[in-house]
C-alpha cells in the first residue's frame, strides 16, 4: 500500500525534472540562436518558452537581450528607439514575473545607459545590486553561485556604450564573478570583450581561450579569438578559428561574416561571395552584410545578382543611393 502510493510521488517528481532539463535545453538553443545573429528564429523560440512558463523571468531578459543585440548588429535597418522600447517593455514584464530576480533590473539599465539616462541606469544597476546578498562563504550564496556569478558580469556588462567602457567599475564585478563562479563561459567572454574594446589584443585571447575551455562545443569564443587575429591583420591565423567555430555549430552565422569579409580583403572574391552568402541565409539579410556581399558579387561579375541585392538594399534604405552606382556598372 505504502509503495503504490510512493510510485506516484516519484513519477511526479521525475516527470517535473525532465520538463525543467528541457526547458534548459530550449533556453540553450535560444541563446544560441541569438549569438549566432538568427533573432528572428531565437525570439520565436523564447516567446514560445515564455508561453509555456510565463512565471520564469530568465526567458524575458534574454528576449529582451535579443532586441538590443538585433539592434547593434544591424544599426543601419534597425532603430534605437524602437529597439529599446521592445526591450524595456519585455524586461519590465519580467521583473513582474519575478521582482527578485537581478537579471531585467540589469537589461532595464542597459536600455537607461543606451539612451543616455545615466541615473536611471544607476538606480537599475543599484536595485539588480540589492539581489545579490552579501556573504561570507561561496557555499552559501544567494542567489545561487552561478546565477549571483551571472548577474554580476551582465551588470559589468552594462557599462559598455558606444565601444567604451568604464574599466574602474566594470572589472571588479568580472574579478569577483570569476571567484565565485570559475567554470562560467559567459564572465571570460565579457572580460575578453571588454580588453577588445581597449585594443588589448593578448588579454582578449587570454579570456577568450578561457571561455572555450570552460565550453569547449561553444563555437563563440573561437570566432572572437578569430576576430582578435583578423583586427590586427594576421589573416592566415584568424581562418582556423572561424572554421572550427563553423565545425562546431555550422549554422553559426557570424563566422561565415567574418570570413566572408576576410576574403574580400584577401581578394579572394568567389570565397568571399560564398561566405556572405550563407551568412545571409541564415540571418535574413543583415544590410551592412549585403552591402559587402553586393561588392564581392560584382568584382566576382555576377551584375545580375548585383543589380537584384542593390534593389532589395534601397528598399530598405534608400539613404544607400550611391548603390545606384554599383547597380549602373553592372548593367552595362
Amino acid at each position: 500500500m505504502k509503495s503504490s502510493m510512493i510510485r506516484p510521488v516519484i513519477t511526479v517528481i521525475f516527470a517535473g525534472f525532465i520538463t525543467a532539463n528541457l526547458n534548459a535545453q530550449d533556453l540553450n538553443s535560444a541563446i544560441q540562436l541569438t549569438r549566432s545573429e538568427q533573432f528572428d528564429k531565437a525570439a520565436e523560440a523564447l516567446n514560445a518558452l515564455i508561453k509555456k512558463e510565463p512565471n520564469n523571468s530568465k526567458y524575458y531578459f534574454y528576449l529582451g537581450e535579443n532586441h538590443l543585440l538585433e539592434y547593434f548588429n544591424d544599426t543601419i535597418s534597425n532603430s534605437l528607439v524602437v529597439a529599446t522600447k521592445a526591450a524595456k517593455e519585455v524586461f519590465e514584464k519580467g521583473v513582474s514575473a519575478n521582482p527578485n530576480d537581478p537579471l531585467n533590473y540589469v537589461g532595464l539599465a542597459k536600455v537607461a545607459y543606451y539612451l543616455g539616462d545615466d541615473k536611471t541606469a544607476n538606480e537599475m544597476r543599484a536595485k539588480a545590486r540589492s539581489f545579490l546578498l552579501p556573504y561570507k562563504k561561496i557555499k552559501k550564496i544567494s542567489p545561487p553561485a552561478k546565477d549571483y556569478a551571472y548577474a554580476l558580469a551582465k551588470i559589468a556588462e552594462s557599462y559598455i556604450k558606444d565601444n567604451q567602457v568604464d574599466t574602474s567599475l566594470a572589472f571588479p564585478l568580472l574579478r569577483e564573478a570569476v571567484k565565485i563562479d570559475p567554470k562560467n563561459p559567459d564572465i571570460y567572454l565579457i572580460t575578453g570583450d571588454i580588453y577588445m574594446l581597449l585594443n588589448d589584443g593578448s588579454n582578449a585571447i587570454k579570456n577568450y581561450n578561457l571561455a572555450q575551455f570552460a565550453d569547449p562545443q561553444s563555437p563563440t569564443a573561437n570566432m572572437k579569438i578569430g576576430y582578435v587575429y583578423a583586427k590586427s591583420r594576421a589573416l592566415q591565423s584568424a581562418i582556423p578559428f572561424f572554421e572550427e567555430a563553423i565545425k562546431l555549430n555550422e549554422n553559426y552565422a557570424p563566422a561565415y561574416r567574418e570570413l566572408g569579409q576576410l576574403y574580400w580583403r584577401a581578394g579572394r572574391v568567389e570565397q568571399s561571395k560564398n561566405y556572405f552568402k550563407k551568412y545571409l541565409d541564415l540571418t535574413a539579410g543583415n544590410i551592412p552584410a549585403k552591402i559587402r556581399y553586393v561588392t564581392s558579387l560584382f568584382y566576382a561579375g555576377d551584375y545580375d545578382e548585383v543589380i537584384r541585392n542593390v534593389e532589395e538594399i534601397l528598399a530598405v534604405d534608400q539613404s544607400r543611393s550611391y548603390m545606384n552606382r554599383i547597380a549602373g556598372y553592372s548593367a552595362y
